[in-house]
């Protein structure tokens, strides 16, 4: 089926506009910023509005959000930025540290999985694939564990 209109035409189609966020009501992707086809790919519907409000985004640079909302596609909500920039952000607004462990929407395993990770891993003769398995994640993800360099006992 043939996409009708310009991208900007069918971006604007799908926005909730309000006093705050406008918000995208289309396609989305897991981490929740919205999609629209362009061409034969698909664009991110933040970076599109951008484009359309204020032109091309420049290599190397991210289209940010002041609101902190995914879906949101207000272009006075945006602000272009490094992925320095992008991380300074999340730590000014105390975005980062709340989403470590387990309180991120996408850890597989929680601090009380770690432990017991570590205690198996330290006292029985098991192989890390082998605890991969057991909690369903990467074994990458369990030598993270066990070294410490991830969910970090406490």
């Amino acid at each position: 089926m043939a996409q009708w209109g310009t991208p900007a035409e069918r971006l604007w189609l799908k926005v909730a506009k309000s006093d705050g966020c406008w918000v995208w009501t289309g396609m989305t992707n897991d981490d929740g910023y919205g999609l629209l086809r362009v061409g034969s790919r698909r664009g991110m519907a933040h970076r599109i509005s951008w484009e359309e409000s204020f032109g091309p985004i420049p290599n190397g640079l991210l289209v940010c959000h002041h609101c902190d909302n995914p879906k949101c596609v207000r272009p006075d909500h945006l602000f272009l930025g490094t992925d320095r920039d992008n991380s300074a952000d999340m730590r000014k607004k105390g975005r980062a540290a709340s989403c470590r462990g387990e309180k991120n929407p996408k850890a597989k395993l929680t601090f009380a999985d770690a432990e017991m990770i570590r205690l198996a891993y330290e006292t029985l003769p098991v192989k890390q694939k082998d605890l991969a398995v057991a909690f369903g994640v990467t074994s990458s993800c369990i030598s993270h564990v066990i070294t410490g360099r991830k969910w970090k006992a406490a």
